[in-house]
């Protein structure tokens, strides 16, 4: 499966999870704390940088424990239908498995976004081209929402700074005014913990920290840098 929605199919099973990003690590502990036993297959030689702080300990303590077994440095073979077939640094290696989550990844549906008329940035990403008040694309009545919002930058879109989608789209069709957005991700030198978002300007904390710290930085004659502020 490349699809992971629920935990409750597979409980009281053997479910095997590739890769070791968020989708893993997400599908990994939630099948694990609803009875099924996990294991999981990483190419890399670690849980990946890029799992949210709030999810990788987690994760990693649960390995630790052994809670959820994971083999580092291994690719699966083979899948057979009661076992998986790994190669590991230490060779191979056989496991009885029932289930097996494959979350390695995925690029949006470029050639349906074509056929749709929405048009794309000059950029390494292929970033869809829209309004970043209303998601509204090039193609009027056509409008992005998640993930597929950062093209081929899939992490820059996720559930955590991605909820207020949905509500400008929906106060532009009902005719409401619609809120800037940030058009840039933050980092927030007073909180790391909420300085990668992008969010309404008047609700996040980030931006609103950072337009402290620009005040701040102007008024002593320093810059955003000198102050800790990070934009890109």
């Amino acid at each position: 499966m490349h699809y992971y929605r629920e935990p409750f199919g597979f409980v009281g099973q053997q479910v095997a999870v590739i890769g070791a990003k968020n989708s893993a690590a997400k599908a990994a502990l939630d099948c694990y704390r609803h009875g099924a036993k996990v294991t999981m297959v990483v190419r890399g030689r670690q849980i990946a940088d890029s799992v949210k702080y709030w999810i990788k300990p987690d994760l990693k303590n649960r390995i630790k424990e052994r809670s959820i077994v994971a083999y580092f440095d291994t690719v699966v073979e083979e899948i057979l239908e009661r076992s998986l077939k790994l190669r590991s640094p230490d060779g191979p290696i056989d496991i009885d498995n029932d289930f097996v989550l494959a979350m390695t990844g995925y690029q949006p549906d470029f050639g349906f976004l074509e056929s749709l008329g929405i048009t794309f940035a000059d950029d390494a990403w292929r970033t869809p081209v829209y309004d970043a008040r209303t998601f509204e694309t090039a193609r009027p009545g056509i409008h992005l929402a998640g993930t597929v919002c950062g093209g081929l930058r899939t992490n820059r879109w996720f559930i955590e700074n991605g909820r207020f989608h949905a509500r400008q789209i929906a106060r532009h069709l009902a005719g409401l005014r619609t809120d800037t957005c940030a058009s840039r991700i933050v980092k927030c030198r007073v909180d790391p913990a909420i300085g990668r978002c992008c969010a309404v300007r008047e609700i996040c904390p980030a931006l609103t920290r950072v337009k402290e710290d620009a005040a701040l930085a102007s008024a002593s004659g320093r810059s955003d840098r000198e102050v800790g502020v990070s934009m890109r």
